[in-house]
């Protein structure tokens, strides 16, 4: 899904050095590193966030306690003023206000996760009523898009992997998406839904990821139990994008 320079709703039923200068690179430096262990962002981004290692996690609690520690650190090109999400594009300003029922109950809320200098784009966790996805936003085009999770940027900063593991809830996707980043535009060039569950990825170059591979293992205490079943292959050859299992 991929959204343009018009406000982002309906998702319901919902100066270029100036700015970028003064961005805390949170996920910047992970390029090709392994989207491992943390629940919404890459461990060490969630390392040191008290939120993100609670006992009882929540996804929004951990998200937000990222956040603040973003803008705790002086960066005034992301703010927040109660409901509302700032970000300071290069060129205009984006705001993201979360959407609330008239009793009060949260139906979308928007965190910042970080600003990836490889790919120029800030990265938004969206916590829906029921599962939640991720968003990001073109620097310098103000291009949107909706991966399925944490945007992962390949060595040559061309393109971006993105996982997602559910084989149990259905509220969020199980797939493996690759997108292409040209212009400051999005294109998602490929989009597997595998059986097993995509637990990491790791570009091993800018044509080849790794994908670690969870499956079914049924214990007497855990009728969901996902255990590692080995590796599949993303790979660019002959013009796309194929798995290889």
């Amino acid at each position: 899904m991929i959204d343009t320079e018009k406000p982002f709703k309906n998702i319901l039923a919902l100066v270029r050095f100036g700015f970028i200068s003064s961005f805390v690179l949170f996920g910047a430096g992970f390029a090709s590193e392994t989207l491992a262990a943390g629940l919404i962002a890459p461990e060490a981004i969630e390392q040191q966030v008290k939120e993100c290692a609670a006992l009882h996690f929540n996804a929004v609690n951990c998200a937000r306690g990222i956040e603040r520690k973003i803008i705790g650190r002086k960066n005034y090109s992301v703010t927040r003023v109660k409901d509302t999400l700032r970000i300071q594009l290069a060129k205009r300003m984006v705001k993201l206000i979360d959407a609330t029922t008239k009793t009060g109950d949260k139906l979308i809320t928007y965190s910042y996760l970080g600003f990836d200098k490889n790919l120029d784009i800030h990265i938004i966790h969206v916590q829906r009523d029921e599962g939640d996805g991720y968003m990001v936003i073109h620097h310098y085009s103000g291009q949107r898009a909706l991966p399925c999770g944490y945007p992962i940027a390949s060595p040559d900063g061309k393109n971006f992997l993105s996982i997602a593991e559910d084989l149990t809830t259905g509220n969020t996707p199980n797939n493996i998406e690759i997108w292409r980043v040209t212009s400051g535009r999005f294109s998602k060039d490929a989009n597997f839904e595998p059986e097993w569950g995509p637990h990491v990825g790791h570009w091993l170059n800018a044509s080849r990821v790794q994908i670690a591979k969870r499956c079914y293992a049924p214990t007497e205490k855990n009728n969901a139990e996902l255990r590692p079943c080995g590796n599949a292959m993303v790979e660019y050859s002959d013009a796309r994008w194929k798995l290889v299992e």
